[in-house]
Formats: C-alpha cells, sequence, structure tokens
C-alpha cells in the first residue's frame, strides 16, 4: 500500500512539529504535550582527577574503544557510557 503525496506530507508536518514541541523546556510545552516529553539526561559531574585523566587518554587516542574503554572506566569508577559521552563532549 502507497501513502498517497499529501497524506506523507501532513504526517512530516505533525511529526517535526511535536518532535519541535517536545524539545521545548517543560516551561513552554502546551500542558497537553507534559506526559510525552522525555526526561532530562541526569548529566555527571566529574571530578578534577577523573577529568585529568579522561583528557590525557583522549589525547593519546581520540577515540576509546573496547578494552580500552573498559579499563579507563574501571579505573575512574565511571561507567563505559560516561567515558563514552565525555569523549564525545571532547570532541564538540
Amino acid at each position: 500500500m502507497t501513502v498517497p503525496y499529501s497524506l506523507r506530507i501532513v504526517l512530516v508536518y505533525i511529526y517535526n512539529s511535536l518532535h519541535f514541541y517536545l524539545s521545548l523546556p517543560a516551561g513552554h510545552l502546551p500542558e497537553f504535550l507534559l506526559p510525552f516529553r522525555k526526561p532530562k539526561r541526569i548529566r555527571t559531574a566529574f571530578s578534577p582527577s577523573q577529568l585529568l585523566k579522561l583528557e590525557q587518554a583522549f589525547e593519546k587516542n581520540q577515540y576509546v574503544v573496547g578494552a580500552e574503554r573498559k579499563e579507563l572506566a574501571k579505573t575512574l569508577n565511571l561507567s563505559e557510557t560516561q567515558v563514552r559521552n565525555e569523549e564525545l563532549a571532547t570532541l564538540e
């Protein structure tokens, strides 16, 4: 079954509108959309020593992967995801 072009345009418009509204801070979101808003991700507060070690690791290798990331996370008492997110934040 193919979707008519005009219906696709409407669906894309609805999707983009919802995406826009759901990305707004809670205070600017229409009340009926509040239950659908994704909760904000809690940011990790790295200690100064953790940041120093992460920066040193990323200076040596911009992309820390596999066993190296696992070992770095274990050493710093962080999850591998936290190490990866810090890596991405450093690249921005």
